[in-house]
């Protein structure tokens, strides 16, 4: 077939891409989370760190619990707005209730009314956030099939999820003094961010009218439960995992422990903390980490997505090995050498971010390449549920040191000096964990097979095998191998390709029909 008379990708329109990508604004809602809660439950309604680390064990236990179910129910729904886009009417309203309680908590007395009302609005803000955002990184697969424009997907995301990161950062310290006590400015706070996070849904809906066509999975729940721990048998998802999770869960230590670094470790010598000292710095961090996207695009292009995390994470632990050695600043003028640093790290979490994003679209190819089905649901759903998994345990680890370490809540709004064990934990937990997890990601991207030919020719499988075209089973077996694994599981390599390559040639195909992009399509187009 010539490419060009191949059908238009509608996921290929730059203006639909960009729509779709909104919905990445609601993804900052957990860096806000991250970034702010921890230290808001310990130092604002002053629950005891002990205890804010049960309810974050807790939270993240039922939140990763209802991941994988969340996957399956949007893998089977039934309606008329699809599998996926019912999910994202259903959330319109939560998604700015759920973030607005969890900010407004009446002044509470007591510890257990305390511990009850912040583990409630935890679950109903976490269930929320599922709800939507399991649905919509499923959707991201369905969007288009294309590896290229799915790195270009990512990348608009990584810029909607960059700008709503940066006013996560910046708006809710200044919009908590502007309430003129710290209970009144966080509600401010939360009625403007949560009417931010809700407002992309009906746009996201528009977006993908028409593309959630896919057909709903047959499958039973019992069946859902017996397969939904089956792609870790494959070799490409459990590379990825190792890399996904090692990423996620460095960003999640860094995001609740950086304000106590900022506050009692590098800023409390210098005359107290203020959020507003840290705007450049976070500011530089953010604008190197959105000007990166092209850099890492092109190193995905030519050398793979591995390539680019493995770039991306060499610059992440250098910052780490940064925020582990830096003294306390000595001055509050002196908080501009953060700038670097903050640069730094920008440019190490960009092109990790985009590429495990990018990534697990990939799986959904190698799960129709096992299952026989397209199962985008169960992979979102599984790797929320390892995500909060590892969050869980990892952040009550680093808030259960805290308190174990003596830390001293404010009295009133006075800030009290903490002892140096629980600087050494801080600095610890940001910095030295951060750095072996990244390392364990990068050990894992450099064995990863599925690159942008292999995706290609997979493609290319599937899509003959969806219009009733049977290849030589030896294609099939051969791309089982390399991308799933098992007993015969071979290491993908130039020799493996060129086999691959002369069977489908052989079974009709031709590398312009199996490499052709929608852009060069459209190209074609206009000559």
């Amino acid at each position: 077939m010539d490419s060009r008379n191949k059908p238009k990708d509608p996921g290929a329109s730059v203006s639909r891409m960009f729509v779709f990508g909104t919905g990445d604004i609601y993804g900052s809602a957990i860096s806000v989370y991250s970034f702010f809660y921890a230290k808001f439950v310990t130092d604002v309604i002053c629950l005891e760190p002990i205890y804010a680390g049960v309810v974050w064990l807790l939270t993240n236990i039922w939140d990763a619990a209802i991941d994988p179910v969340m996957g399956y129910l949007s893998d089977i729904t039934r309606s008329r707005f699809g599998r996926r886009r019912v999910f994202f009417i259903a959330g319109m309203l939560p998604v700015f209730v759920s973030f607005f309680l969890l900010w407004n908590p009446v002044r509470l007395a007591s510890t257990g009314v305390k511990f009850a009302y912040v583990l409630t609005t935890s679950l109903l803000f976490k269930s929320v956030y599922t709800m939507v955002m399991v649905p919509y990184n499923a959707m991201r697969t369905e969007f288009t099939l294309d590896y290229a424009l799915r790195n270009r997907l990512a990348l608009m995301g990584m810029i909607f999820s960059s700008a709503a990161t940066a006013l996560a950062y910046i708006l809710p310290p200044a919009l908590a003094d502007f309430g003129g006590d710290s209970l009144s400015g966080y509600t401010y706070m939360a009625l403007i961010l949560g009417l931010l996070f809700a407002l992309p849904w009906p746009l996201v809906l528009l977006s993908t009218r028409g593309m959630d066509n896919f057909p709903p999975a047959k499958r039973s729940f019992i069946d859902f439960v017996r397969t939904t721990l089956g792609p870790f048998g494959f070799k490409s998802f459990r590379r990825f995992a190792v890399m996904y999770l090692s990423a996620i869960a460095a960003l999640d230590l860094i995001s609740m422990l950086f304000v106590y670094y900022a506050d009692y470790y590098l800023l409390g010598s210098g005359g107290g903390f203020s959020f507003e000292k840290l705007i450049v710095p976070i500011g530089g961090a953010l604008i190197v980490q959105a000007a990166a996207v092209p850099v890492y695009n092109g190193i995905s292009k030519r050398s793979g997505k591995h390539a680019a995390y493995i770039v991306s994470g060499v610059l992440w632990i250098l910052g780490c090995a940064v925020i582990f050695l830096l003294p306390p600043l000595s001055s509050p003028a002196s908080v501009m050498w953060l700038l670097p640093l903050g640069m730094l790290m920008g440019a190490g979490i960009s092109g990790i971010m985009i590429m495990t994003g990018s990534i697990l679209s990939d799986m959904a190819e190698v799960g129709e390449l096992k299952f026989g089905e397209r199962r985008e649901g169960m992979f979102s759903g599984l790797m929320l549920f390892l995500r909060k998994g590892g969050d869980a345990l990892i952040n009550f680890l680093a808030l259960a040191s805290l308190g174990l370490a003596g830390y001293a809540a404010p009295v009133g709004n006075i800030k009290q000096p903490q002892p140096e064990s629980v600087l050494l934990v801080i600095r610890i937990f940001l910095a030295a964990v951060p750095a072996l997890l990244i390392l364990a990601g990068i050990i894992a991207a450099a064995k990863y097979p599925l690159g942008a030919r292999l995706h290609a020719m997979l493609n290319f499988y599937l899509k003959k095998r969806r219009e009733g075209i049977e290849l030589d089973s030896k294609i099939g077996d051969l791309l089982f191998s390399a991308v799933i694994g098992g007993k015969n599981g071979i290491v993908y390599n130039k020799s493996v390709e060129r086999d691959l390559l002369r069977m489908i040639k052989e079974a009709g195909g031709t590398e312009e029909e199996i490499f052709a992009r929608p852009s060069d399509n459209k190209k074609r187009s206009r000559a």
